[in-house]
């Protein structure tokens, strides 16, 4: 389901909450946009609730947007 949410993460090593955008949800995962890079199955925790969704997941790929944003796609775990 295509959206465009504000969402609080926190990446499993660092002990801080950033902010970023959820797109395409679905219950198997979803798009995370921010100005950050993920390793590949790093994972991250929602602090922010989001319905149809996981709150923990996986990075599966990620790409960097023209306009220095980072998408990345994620898998629930």
């Amino acid at each position: 389901m295509p959206v465009q949410v504000p969402v609080s993460y926190c990446k499993e090593a660092v002990d801080r909450i950033m902010d970023g955008t959820v797109t395409d949800i679905s219950r198997s995962g979803f798009c995370l946009i921010t100005k950050h890079d993920f390793d590949p199955a790093e994972t991250v925790r929602l602090v922010s609730e989001i319905p149809y969704t996981c709150s923990v997941a996986s990075a599966r790929w990620s790409k960097r947007a023209e306009t220095g944003e980072v998408i990345t796609g994620f898998s629930c775990v």
